[in-house]
């Protein structure tokens, strides 16, 4: 489907965009103290528009059994994969258990945010509208994943906050989005209206991109260290190169509308979430693991990306 030059152009542009991130944040034009209000402008109000732009008027989402499969694909696939994580580092013994647990959740949780949309939008032309609408519905069922079985394999506990924490703005933005989309569309929205969301939503991806720089050059220092290389080299063959294969075989085995085989080709391809580090920090797991699988990945990831999507698409049914 795609070109093999055409999907590292893609990738390209992005990590681009995330180089500027760390670059801005070296000469001190996006400081830390800045990362507070901007995270939280991404998450409550740009990502939402976001959503709501490329959700209402979706037709792919138009099928229930889309709105129903890509999510519990999410829940499953994620739930999977951190659970093989969880079992290859208790195999490998990568350390104490507060380590073997932030490695479980490194590992198993692919970034599902600022990676995945730009591509997706710069791969599929006018169809990757409808690819991000699916693939928003798809992170709904990650979230649930990550805030049920993640927090009690990271913590060890049941989690006791995990409903709380699935109400959030980009959920709902969501919930809202689908329930406009199967009533009254686009068509039933003020124009002006939806010209403001775009044009708030527009600034998600680019925001959420710099921000993503930022934060690895700040972590970038520790990451070398006593037992660095061999977590960081798991951590890649994990996430890399066995993981994907879960994502391929829900492409192979499930009944599923092309935008959402598109998904699951670049969910394989995904490098290592980078919200690890932070929730290891609370939830009593080891961030400095979290850390150097994030940034591990995240860097091999610039080679095994392109190659991952230019077979996956070739598995990908024809519209």
């Amino acid at each position: 489907m795609s070109p093999l030059p055409l999907i590292a152009e893609a990738m390209l542009s992005v990590v681009l965009v995330i180089g500027v991130g760390a670059l801005i944040r070296r000469v001190g034009w996006l400081t830390t103290a800045a990362d507070t209000s901007l995270l939280a402008l991404v998450v409550n109000l740009l990502t939402p528009c976001l959503i709501l732009d490329k959700v209402m008027g979706s037709s792919a989402l138009e099928r229930a059994s889309t709105v129903l499969l890509a999510p519990a694909a999410g829940i499953v696939l994620v739930s999977v994969c951190i659970l093989i994580a969880l079992l290859v580092g208790r195999l490998f013994k990568v350390g104490a258990p507060p380590v073997q647990r932030s490695f479980a959740l490194a590992a198993g949780l692919q970034n599902y945010g600022y990676f995945a949309l730009p591509l997706a939008l710069s791969l599929f032309g006018g169809e990757g509208n409808e690819t991000v609408a699916v693939l928003f519905v798809h992170n709904l069922g990650v979230e649930v994943a990550l805030w049920t079985l993640g927090i009690v394999v990271l913590s060890g506990t049941p989690p006791r906050d995990a409903l709380k924490r699935l109400i959030n703005a980009p959920t709902c933005a969501i919930v809202v989005a689908l329930i406009l989309n199967s009533t009254v569309g686009r068509v039933g929205v003020p124009a002006v209206l939806l010209k403001s969301v775009s044009l708030i939503g527009s600034a998600a991806i680019p925001v959420g991109l710099l921000l993503t720089g930022a934060t690895m050059v700040d972590h970038a220092r520790g990451v070398f260290g006593p037992g660095g290389l061999r977590t960081a080299v798991l951590g890649c063959i994990l996430r890399l190169g066995v993981l994907p294969l879960v994502y391929c075989l829900a492409l192979w085995t499930l009944p599923a509308s092309v935008e959402l085989q598109r998904v699951f080709v670049l969910q394989a391809a995904m490098p290592a979430a980078v919200s690890p580090i932070i929730l290891s920090k609370h939830y009593g797991g080891d961030s400095l693991t979290a850390l150097r699988v994030v940034f591990a990945t995240s860097l091999v990831a610039l080679l095994t990306i392109p190659i991952w999507i230019h077979f996956g698409l070739k598995w990908v049914s024809a519209p």
